[in-house]
């Protein structure tokens, strides 16, 4: 863990203004999707009369009744335009930060595209879609015994001692689901970073790889992550964020790197064994 946080340490010096502006455009893209499903969803509740009255073509918008009802869906369809934006700019910079650990790989410039894009939205759907269903698997006890202790108190009351039991009972249940999750989620922390060593891998292939990869070596990817999250919580502060923001980025980059050397080295095939599936070397290349 010293040689990856010494590397991120000496990777991170020159890049920090770089990474600001990297976040840019992605940060702006961001709020943008956010406005427009906003304002699509307040225009579809209230109307697009109510909602732009006060803008200059209120007027317009009165008198047409077709424009109204068109409104709401050019506002979703920006939105979207805006999410895939922000999809492609996310992985761009994290590109960035691959890039320099190893600038024999893609420059990040070719990741902004519309078909990289749709891939990068993909596989954050999946991601996420995958760690909901974790975090709800692992906090349905606390959950459920939360729920049973209002119902109790809602209808029969309980005992002071018994209260404070159940909420400690919930508590423990609550932080230990916590624990299994920040664990378990550590399998995915290489999916990106494998579909930018190759980008045509298809994202399920690249999260199945990811656990594949990491099998093994979770309580280490754990421990790195928790070490991290004193200077993600620097990243909140707009005097330390640009030092911290490039370091944490950089040192996750640094632990994706390593992990593929240290698999790739042992067992000493090329690197498309890692993924699962039918061969792929000749289509895609070894990585």
């Amino acid at each position: 863990m010293f040689a990856i946080k010494t590397k991120a340490r000496r990777l991170t010096h020159g890049a920090k203004s770089k990474t600001m502006l990297l976040t840019l455009l992605p940060l702006g893209s961001l709020i943008g999707a956010a406005t427009c499903f906003f304002t699509a969803v307040m225009t579809f509740a209230y109307g697009a009369s109510t909602v732009f009255s006060t803008y200059p073509f209120a007027g317009v918008l009165r008198a047409h009744e077709g424009l109204r009802q068109l409104i709401p869906w050019l506002l979703l369809a920006a939105g979207g335009a805006f999410t895939l934006l922000f999809s492609a700019a996310r992985f761009t910079l994290l590109s960035s930060f691959y890039y320099r650990t190893d600038r024999n790989q893609t420059r990040p410039a070719r990741f902004l595209s519309l078909k990289m894009a749709l891939r990068a939205f993909h596989c954050t759907a999946l991601l996420t879609l995958r760690r909901c269903g974790w975090a709800l698997l692992l906090l349905s006890p606390a959950l459920l015994t939360a729920a049973a202790l209002f119902l109790l108190l809602q209808y029969k009351g309980l005992p002071r001692g018994l209260l404070w039991a159940g909420v400690g009972l919930a508590v423990g249940q609550a932080l230990a689901g916590a624990g299994g999750y920040f664990l378990l989620s550590g399998r995915y922390c290489v999916t990106r970073y494998l579909m930018y060593l190759n980008p045509l891998l298809p994202p399920k292939e690249a999260i199945a790889s990811a656990v594949l990869l990491t099998r093994g070596k979770r309580p280490f990817i754990a421990l790195c992550r928790l070490s991290m999250l004193p200077w993600r919580a620097l990243c909140l502060f707009s005097v330390t964020r640009p030092f911290a923001f490039a370091y944490t980025r950089l040192t996750h980059a640094v632990l994706c790197e390593t992990l593929f050397a240290e698999d790739k080295t042992k067992v000493g095939k090329p690197a498309a064994v890692f993924f699962v599936g039918r061969d792929r070397s000749k289509k895609y290349g070894n990585l």
